[in-house]
């Protein structure tokens, strides 16, 4: 029995049948750019019953423009403070550990001062000492992007965002991939 190989940002499978799931797993979120690939691509009205080769054709060559322009629109509403952004998803936060060293406590604890914790601004939405002693747990609201992004690479960017941002070294923190809870 052979793996199925998946796409190595998004979380799919590399099958027609991965590729009509994360179709229909993004659409809620992209039915407007679905809609106007469609008007570019087809020659019939859109009736919003998408058959199965333009579903696949949408995230062979497609999706991953869009979700590039949707994230960059995102990030732009939450730097202008518009509260209809959802860059961040509220309900869910990034959760992981890093090495409790006094360096790193004082870059968290900036971030806490800076930020007022959790509501806005910082990058910390809540932190604490580990059950070991040598670690700190920070939880860091989830980007709207989890959900899409395979677990590796999504773990991988909150990690190197959270050490360029706080100045953390990329190896102090842990090296599983960060869980997303909520």
């Amino acid at each position: 029995m052979t793996d199925t190989q998946k796409h190595e940002t998004f979380d799919y499978e590399l099958t027609e049948k991965g590729k009509l799931w994360f179709f229909g797993h993004v659409f809620d979120d992209f039915e407007s750019y679905i809609k106007a690939y469609w008007n570019k691509t087809q020659s019939e009205e859109c009736d919003d019953s998408y058959d199965e080769s333009f579903r696949i054709d949408y995230i062979e060559k497609q999706f991953e423009d869009d979700f590039d322009v949707e994230d960059d629109r995102r990030l732009e509403l939450e730097n202008d403070g518009d509260a209809d952004a959802f860059y961040y998803d509220k309900e869910h936060v990034n959760a992981f550990t890093i090495k409790h060293y006094r360096e790193n406590k004082d870059a968290v604890m900036k971030d806490v001062r800076d930020g007022s914790l959790g509501n806005g601004g910082g990058l910390i939405w809540d932190w604490g000492i580990s059950d070991d002693p040598g670690e700190m747990t920070i939880e860091t609201l989830a980007q709207w992007t989890w959900k899409y992004y395979t677990r590796p690479y999504y773990s991988q960017m909150i990690k190197e965002n959270f050490s360029a941002d706080l100045g953390v070294p990329l190896d102090e923190i842990q090296k599983e991939h960060i869980s997303v809870n909520g």
